[in-house]
């Protein structure tokens, strides 16, 4: 009788045996299918994707307002992040295929939007950014990470971190700072 027990008492052990087993190849199985994007810089989770050449996408799409990025051609070259358009929509982007750089190829997906108040802020603080930008160069085939803005039609640089560190203080890049911040886009 007693030897009966051990044996009932098996049972649930190698169901539970089977269970972790069964959850331990899942696991494999997505980390081996999705292998490509689990280490790379946490962008967020859209529901649409696109192939197109980013440039054909900032001329089809509203323009540009704002990119946040990271490049570096150090070892291969990467090329990803965020664009902000004029109506406040964010896209992800990423360029890279196969760990080459391809922007005729760039995966980009809608992932939010900046609400108009907040647009409007951010044109209000606009006004406000003085050229006063200091560079520094800090390291070698790191990459940079910037956020850049569209004023009169030139690109400026807000904030960079990497090979460059790029800063301003004036009081229109910290408002507009603060306020991509609430949207994920920082550096």
């Amino acid at each position: 009788m007693f030897h009966k027990k051990e044996e009932d008492s098996k049972i649930p052990m190698i169901v539970f045996g089977i269970i972790v087993v069964i959850l331990i190849i899942v696991i494999l199985v997505f980390y081996f299918t999705n292998r490509n994007t689990l280490g790379e810089m946490d962008i967020h989770m859209p529901s649409e994707n696109t192939l197109i050449g980013i440039e054909d996408f900032v001329t089809t799409s509203d323009s540009k307002f704002i990119e946040y990025s990271y490049t570096n051609f150090a070892w291969s070259s990467t090329y990803y992040g965020e664009l902000v358009m004029n109506n406040g929509d964010i896209y992800s982007f990423n360029c890279n295929d196969d760990r080459n750089l391809n922007p005729n190829n760039c995966l980009i997906r809608k992932i939010d939007s900046i609400s108009s108040n907040d647009m409007n802020k951010i044109e209000s603080a606009l006004e406000k950014v003085q050229g006063n930008f200091e560079v520094k160069n800090e390291m070698n085939d790191f990459g940079q990470v910037n956020i850049s803005i569209i004023k009169d039609g030139e690109e400026i640089v807000l904030i960079g971190k990497g090979d460059n560190k790029i800063t301003n203080d004036s009081e229109g890049v910290k408002e507009i700072l603060k306020i991509l911040k609430k949207y994920n886009i920082y550096v």
